[in-house]
């Protein structure tokens, strides 16, 4: 769904007029646009705003046991931290501003999993969920509210809506990061089961 499209719909929602470029509700929806999908986009562990990086430490910064990394720019949220040569979780880091700070481990670089804050950047959302797009909509006609109609009951409303569309949007993410359609046994061939899964990185879980 491309934003333009995300307009109308918020738009409508408020009851006014087909969306027009170059008109007071064009300028009000391209300012809250980006802040509406960061929202949404930071609300939970999306499936199709995850990423992943790998990271080098910084030589000048990294003493005492420690070593630094600069996050990449459009990390929203850290979500895993893992040893890029040996695939294992590493529990001890910790975050100062947009530097990531990790305990000595086997391996110099690490594996980030983080939200991409990309979504909030680009004029598509993803059509493959498309709860999490009415999510945005209301998210959006609920932030532009007060100003195109001055009606604050009805924004309350719109955020009521919201948080609905969050919980059923993060339901259909789960079931279809989970579902049955891959092969019964590939959690089992894919994982240490001597280890526990959670201590093996499985590549195909995480978007590139």
């Amino acid at each position: 769904m491309n934003r333009i499209t995300v307009y109308e719909h918020a738009l409508q929602l408020l009851g006014e007029a087909k969306y027009k470029q170059h008109t007071g509700t064009d300028g009000i929806c391209a300012r809250c646009y980006p802040d509406a999908v960061r929202l949404a986009n930071s609300m939970a562990n999306w499936s199709f705003a995850r990423a992943k990086r790998e990271l080098v430490p910084l030589a000048a910064k990294s003493q005492d046991g420690i070593r630094c990394y600069n996050l990449p720019a459009d990390c929203l949220r850290v979500l895993e931290v893992r040893d890029t040569v040996s695939g294992r979780k590493v529990n001890h880091y910790s975050i100062y501003g947009r530097s990531l700070e990790v305990v000595r481990h086997s391996s110099e670089n690490i594996t980030l999993i983080y939200t991409t804050d990309l979504l909030a950047c680009r004029d598509e959302l993803p059509d493959e969920a498309p709860l999490f797009c009415e999510y945005v909509i209301r998210l959006l006609a609920a932030k532009i509210c007060p100003t195109v109609t001055g009606n604050l009951q009805l924004a309350s409303q719109l955020n009521a809506e919201a948080l609905q569309y969050m919980n059923q949007a993060i339901t259909s993410d789960r079931q279809q990061v989970h579902s049955n359609d891959q092969h019964p046994l590939a959690g089992l061939l894919n994982n240490n089961i001597l280890r526990g899964s959670s201590e093996v990185y499985d590549n195909s879980y995480y978007r590139n």
